[in-house]
C-alpha cells in the first residue's frame, strides 16, 4: 500500500478511538450525574411520604378533638 494511505488510515483510526474515548467519558459522567439525581429524588419521595404520613395523622387528631370541625363554616376576618 501507499505509505500516505497507510499514514492517513492510521490517522483516522487513532482519531476514532480518541472520539470514542470522549464520548465514553461524557457517557460517564451523565451516568453518573443521573444516579446522583434518582438518589436525590428517592430521598425526597421518602420525606414527602413522611410528611403526607404527618399531615393525615394531624388532620386525624384534630378530627377526634374537634368532632365535626369539617362541616363548620369559616369566615375570614
Amino acid at each position: 500500500m501507499n505509505p500516505l494511505v497507510t499514514l492517513a488510515r492510521i490517522k483516522s483510526q487513532l482519531e476514532l478511538k480518541c472520539y470514542r474515548d470522549q464520548v465514553a467519558g461524557m457517557v460517564k459522567e451523565k451516568t453518573s450525574q443521573v444516579k446522583i439525581s434518582q438518589k436525590l429524588l428517592r430521598e425526597r419521595e421518602q420525606n414527602l411520604s413522611k410528611a403526607e404520613d404527618h399531615l393525615k395523622e394531624s388532620e386525624a387528631s384534630a378530627q377526634s378533638a374537634l368532632p365535626g370541625w369539617e362541616n363548620r363554616i369559616w369566615f375570614p376576618r
